[in-house]
């Protein structure tokens, strides 16, 4: 079998990184499923998958963007724009250009600082994989460590939604009350500063892992399928210990939280990888291409789609039509699966014709 070069582009990556939008778009546009939502506190929930899982992605795009070092400009660039954008859309999304009550953290937010805070690190490491997957156990265990001390005098030993044990007083603090997730009322910011110790730890997961991936030690396909279910499976060794600080939950980004995404993670993008890395004859080639296909042109335009989809169904849910909202109307109209073949088809067919003209947004 002929070996792919060490430099190529991974298919199996591209149509992780699509299919972690499409899955978000389907929630999106499945209303009638109740899936949508994340967990009230701690547990799992679908719409608890995707961050993580966009995060791990976003990782592994520093990993191979650093491979000749960290490009500095582009690093800060995207974390400018990414905060100016996402305090935008919390602006479109909220309350308007109110400057007193404009909130300033979200998920743009939290990608940007988790993407400068990784960077950071795989610097000081030098793109040591090992390094780099030991540093985000490292900020698991901080951050499992900041949670205890805060909880510590919490029912349980564990934070509450109260906002006991949360670390929201810090965000309070320097970010002011009124510019926080709900105004400060909710007892936590699911993307507040100090959890993105948590996010950081996710997406320098999927950076250490892609780093030895793609290094020349594994150069075929089921080789570097084997280093990501290694390092899948020590992620999920480190789970028990991890659990001992918080229970599993995205609203804090528990250490938990970050181990159990990253195992699972990181065994799909093995699974993928096989799929879609290992050479295949003429007509079996053309149709998995034909399968990638609409995924990898959602996936290019990762971010831009996440934006979009938030914005759409906000548009849906304000527009008022008679005597309910936009999207209300359409269901009734369409039927549940029509309303989802055509939202969903719609949304996928944008991005394919951009993919088609070659026209990729990036930061």
């Amino acid at each position: 079998m002929i070996q792919p070069d060490v430099n190529a582009r991974s298919l199996g990556l591209d149509v992780l990184r699509g299919a972690t939008m499409v899955g978000l778009a389907v929630l999106v546009f499945t209303p009638w499923t109740g899936w949508r939502g994340h967990a009230a506190w701690w547990g799992w929930r679908p719409s608890d998958l995707f961050f993580p899982l966009f995060l791990i992605v976003a990782g592994a795009g520093l990993a191979l963007q650093t491979k000749r070092g960290v490009p500095w400009v582009r690093v800060l660039r995207r974390f400018i724009s990414l905060v100016v954008l996402g305090v935008a859309v919390n602006a479109l999304l909220g309350a308007g250009l109110d400057l007193s009550v404009l909130r300033f953290t979200g998920v743009l937010q939290r990608i940007a600082l988790a993407g400068l805070v990784g960077a950071a690190v795989v610097a000081v490491c030098r793109r040591h994989w090992l390094v780099v997957t030991l540093s985000a156990v490292g900020l698991c265990v901080l951050w499992g460590v900041v949670i205890h001390v805060a909880a510590s005098g919490c029912p349980d030993g564990v934070p509450h939604p109260s906002g006991c044990g949360t670390v929201h007083g810090a965000d309070k603090a320097v970010l002011g009350e009124a510019h926080v997730y709900a105004g400060g009322r909710a007892g936590h910011d699911p993307e507040g500063l100090v959890s993105t110790l948590g996010a950081a730890a996710s997406l320098l997961a999927g950076s250490g892992a892609t780093i030895a991936m793609t290094s020349r030690r594994f150069t075929s396909p089921a080789s570097r399928a084997g280093v990501l279910a290694v390092i899948g499976a020590g992620w999920l060794a480190v789970t028990p210990p991890l659990w001992l600080f918080a229970p599993f939950g995205k609203r804090m980004w528990t250490p938990a939280f970050v181990s159990v995404n990253a195992a699972a993670a990181l065994g799909v993008l093995a699974v993928l990888t096989l799929l879609f890395d290992t050479r295949m004859p003429g007509i079996a080639a053309r149709l998995r291409a034909a399968v990638a296909w609409p995924f990898v042109a959602v996936g290019r335009n990762a971010l831009l789609s996440w934006t979009s989809l938030f914005v759409v169904d906000h548009a849906l849910d304000v527009t008022r039509s008679g005597s309910g909202s936009l999207e209300q109307t359409l269901v009734g109209a369409l039927g549940s699966y029509g309303y989802t073949f055509v939202m969903l088809g719609g949304w996928v067919a944008v991005w394919s014709a951009m993919h088609a003209a070659r026209w990729h947004v990036r930061l």
